[in-house]
């Protein structure tokens, strides 16, 4: 779904803009012209960033739970490992926070992982 959502974007604003480049000798500039083509452009750009963030949400943005540690891969910083003795958590209404050395602290929404995991590592932990 997030990959139709980028395609249809990104096809929508370049459509758009060739239209707008190879066609402005032949275009009639009315204002009707200029809202519609400002309200496509913006529903494309709309349309390209849910899909941009659907994806790294998919293939860049994990957080994987072994028995001894937790590595959390960001799309544009480099993966990181921490061990499970550095983490302590806390249940919430619809997740955990995991709190790393006191400092920084995670929230993880138990739709976005195995929640069988995630529990049975910390507990594990415990």
């Amino acid at each position: 779904m997030a990959l139709v959502l980028f395609i249809v974007g990104l096809s929508l604003i370049i459509m758009i803009i060739f239209a707008i480049i190879y066609d402005r000798e032949e275009m009639l500039i009315e204002s009707s012209d200029i809202i519609l083509t400002s309200i496509a452009l913006v529903f494309g750009l709309m349309t390209t960033i849910t899909g941009f963030l659907g994806l790294c949400l998919t293939f860049f943005w994990k957080i994987s739970f072994s028995k001894d540690h937790i590595i959390i891969d960001h799309p544009f910083r480099k993966r990181r490992t921490y061990n499970l003795k550095d983490i302590s958590y806390t249940f919430t209404k619809h997740g955990y926070h995991l709190h790393i050395n006191q400092n920084q602290k995670i929230y993880v929404n138990e739709g976005l992982v195995d929640h069988t995991c995630l529990v049975h590592v910390l507990k594990l932990r415990s």
